[in-house]
């Protein structure tokens, strides 16, 4: 219970510019086979002061040689407003996560809209603490896909 009570801490913030993926949303401790095999993940996205981030999401079960059984990869960045999402290799689709919340702190403007690709999807825009959050998302990391914002003014 201490070591998930730690993990939220750490997650509450974090360094500009950075976007951790994060596999399970439980308060119970997970095992190792709960995070390796889940197919669900939550972005977590700190904006830096230009209003970007990047980060990567890297799957190892711990025991295959990477260079005969290349785990998933994908690459998230965001640069103007749009979280992109880029496979950068595919293995098993065993290893291919779904992202299903997003969270991004140090938006400082209030945000009317939130699309993927095309598709408006519903959001919470927090203005005590400057974060939008998007839940019940379905976004492969296997595929290329976009995550925008709007701001008022763009509307």
């Amino acid at each position: 219970k201490q070591w998930y009570q730690r993990r939220v801490a750490i997650t509450a913030g974090g360094r500009g510019g950075s976007i951790i993926p994060l596999v399970w949303e439980t308060e119970d401790v997970p095992t190792a086979q709960t995070v390796l095999y889940s197919q669900d993940i939550s972005l977590y996205c700190y904006l830096d002061g230009a209003g970007a981030a990047e980060g990567r999401l890297f799957v190892d079960d711990g025991f295959s040689d990477l260079e005969e059984r290349p785990m998933h990869r994908a690459q998230f960045s965001i640069q103007n407003r749009v979280l992109s999402v880029s496979p950068l290799t595919t293995g098993s689709d065993l290893f291919v996560r779904r992202i299903t919340t997003l969270r991004v702190g140090g938006v400082t403007e209030q945000v009317v809209a939130v699309y993927v690709d095309d598709t408006r999807v519903d959001f919470h825009y927090h203005s005590e603490v400057q974060a939008l959050e998007v839940k019940e998302l379905s976004v492969s990391t296997a595929t290329q896909a976009t995550i925008r914002w709007q701001f008022a003014d763009e509307a």
